[in-house]
């Protein structure tokens, strides 16, 4: 998942494959937020403080039109497979802007993104329990052993505000997560 910082809090975007993480994410740092990591999210588990994962971002052939001002940064690693082949390209945020890394922000919003093409952005709330389902799914390592995972995922669940993004336009669906965190979502 990616994950930028709103103020004094943090916003976490996990989803699967092509959900436009990536891109969300290095949006956010565009528009001048510090962000976490674009596909690592770590968790307190305790205090539900999300932590800076550094590292570069991983850019994917069909988000590198989105983003021309980078072009320049842009270190060439693909083609890669992954169910088939596609140019993957890394970005240092650092060479973004140097203050890019976000400071520890205890989790407020949950967006699950989901990239369809042509889809005006619309957020729906998802249930704490749907959320707890959604996070199971994105999880490969969320904590060392499985009553930790589960007692963090349950955590998260509650504490978060959580909503689906179906979006078909970076920039309006960035649009809709600011409008969200700053207290003026429609939905």
């Amino acid at each position: 998942g990616g994950g930028f910082r709103s103020g004094d809090a943090a916003v976490l975007l996990p989803g699967g494959h092509g959900a436009g993480k990536t891109s969300l994410t290095l949006e956010a740092l565009y528009r001048g937020y510090q962000v976490y990591s674009d596909e690592i999210l770590v968790v307190d588990p305790e205090r539900l403080l999300l932590r800076p994962y550094s590292r570069c971002f991983v850019v994917k052939e069909p988000g590198m039109g989105l983003f021309p001002h980078l072009q320049g940064l842009y270190r060439a690693r693909g083609p890669q497979k992954a169910g088939r082949s596609v140019m993957v390209w890394y970005v240092n945020p650092g060479e973004v802007r140097k203050d890019y890394l976000a400071p520890p922000a205890p989790c407020r919003w949950i967006v699950f993104p989901r990239f369809r093409p042509g889809v005006p952005p619309r957020l729906t709330p998802v249930s704490e329990l749907e959320v707890g389902g959604r996070l199971r799914a994105c999880v490969f390592t969320f904590f060392l052993n499985r009553d930790a995972t589960l007692t963090g995922v349950a955590a998260l669940a509650r504490e978060c505000r959580a909503y689906a993004l179906d979006f078909g336009d970076l920039r309006n669906g960035f649009d809709a997560i600011e409008d969200l965190v700053a207290g003026r979502e429609a939905a």
